[in-house]
């Protein structure tokens, strides 16, 4: 039996680029999934390739961010992008000071659960 070979992986040039939005206003998944859909379509929505990081920070690919943005601007629902960033560490950091005062920026303190 042939032995598996491992795959490599992609050059970083290679990979998505992804930014990270805060959100806020009145809004389920199903109601931020549903505006980008009406708005830039399916061809578009599959581009974008929109994934929930928790219950307030999707992340988008970095070519569709102004297309997402202005769908949230269109749409019925109260739907806010406050932040974008490129990582999900600085954008929690910061959203963590205007947030709530009691998150801190020390390494560790802010995880998943935080926010």
């Amino acid at each position: 039996m042939p032995t598996p070979t491992k795959l490599k992986s992609l050059k970083p040039s290679m990979k998505e680029h992804k930014r990270y939005l805060y959100l806020k206003g009145e809004f389920t998944r199903e109601d931020v999934e549903r505006a980008i859909m009406d708005f830039i379509g399916t061809l578009g929505y599959a581009k974008a390739n929109p994934m929930w990081i928790s219950d307030k920070i999707l992340a988008v690919n970095r070519e569709t961010v102004d297309k997402v943005r202005a769908s949230f601007v269109i749409c019925e629902k109260n739907i806010e992008v406050v932040r974008v960033s490129g990582t999900i560490k600085k954008l929690r950091e910061k959203m963590g000071e205007k947030v709530n005062k009691r998150y801190t920026n020390i390494k560790g303190c802010l995880n998943e659960n935080n926010i």
